[in-house]
C-alpha cells in the first residue's frame, strides 16, 4: 500500500466520521427539540 493510498483512504474515514458525528449532534439535538415542545 502506497502513501497515497493510504492518504487517501484516511481521508475517507475521516469524511465517514465527520459525517457520523454531524449527523449523531444533529439528532440529539433535534430529540431534545421535539421533547421539549411535546411538553
Amino acid at each position: 500500500m502506497t502513501t497515497l493510498e493510504t492518504i487517501n483512504l484516511l481521508q475517507k474515514i475521516s469524511l465517514v466520521l465527520i459525517a457520523v458525528i454531524v449527523y449523531m449532534l444533529g439528532f440529539l439535538h433535534g430529540a431534545r427539540w421535539w421533547k421539549r415542545n411535546k411538553i
